[in-house]
């Protein structure tokens, strides 16, 4: 199916099923193996990102106490 069609197709469905379709496409990658040729800029930013998250460890909020927001 050309990308156009699906995509059409896709925004026919309800909001509740495009992001179940969204999450069953994003598994399907994981779980090809495929890995995504990263660019210098992009490892240098999660670099950072990752950095700064080891950094402020102390600042993490537990998924928990933010779903009971």
């Amino acid at each position: 199916m050309p990308y156009a069609e699906a995509l059409s197709a896709a925004n026919l469905l309800s909001f509740d099923d495009r992001i179940r379709l969204v999450q069953e496409v994003w598994d399907s990658i994981a779980e090809s193996g495929s890995v995504p040729i990263l660019l210098p800029d992009d490892t240098a930013e999660l670099d950072r990102r990752l950095n700064h998250l080891d950094e402020h460890v102390d600042d993490l909020v537990p998924w928990e106490a933010i779903r009971a927001r």
